[in-house]
């Protein structure tokens, strides 16, 4: 809770990044499906003419009975929808990428500061009782997790 609280963005930020997560991963979802029903569309128009399907729908005798040059126009709008679905699924990730990143060194950042002036006010008999390069080690190891695994941590479990 406090790396959440630490990020400045609050709630709201928050709740934009999972949606900025949701929609990408709809996206993703999205164009397969939409390529699972454009391979069953050239299924149907290439399939052997001696055989017959007793459920055969409207769709499926519309695709056959389509000329070339139909069928190719409709195989084009196919791919453009494709196409439009990846480009706006690449868009997306780097935006919900680049989103998290600058929250994760928002964050990284504040945290650091917090325990910088925790150390700046810490009293004498602290620096008597622990070690200059004991607290050098801790400070740093732990701003290293903040920067390097927790972030990875948190965005694969987003994700």
């Amino acid at each position: 809770m406090r790396y959440i609280r630490a990020g400045g963005c609050g709630i709201f930020g928050l709740l934009c990044l999972f949606i900025l997560f949701a929609i990408s991963s709809a996206l993703i979802l999205l164009s397969n499906w939409w390529l699972g029903r454009w391979s069953n569309a050239e299924r149907i128009r290439y399939r052997p003419t001696n055989i017959t399907n007793s459920c055969s729908s409207n769709a499926q005798s519309s695709i056959s009975d389509m000329s070339n040059e139909q069928w190719l126009k409709e195989r084009d709008k196919k791919f453009y929808v494709l196409l439009g679905f990846s480009l706006l699924t690449v868009v997306l990730l780097f935006i919900r990428t680049v989103a998290y990143l600058i929250s994760c060194h928002i964050t990284a950042r504040s945290l650091h500061n917090q325990m910088f002036n925790s150390l700046l006010h810490a009293p004498v008999l602290f620096f008597d009782s622990n070690p200059i390069g004991r607290v050098v080690n801790r400070f740093s190891k732990d701003v290293s997790s903040l920067d390097e695994q927790l972030s990875d941590v948190t965005y694969n479990f987003v994700d």
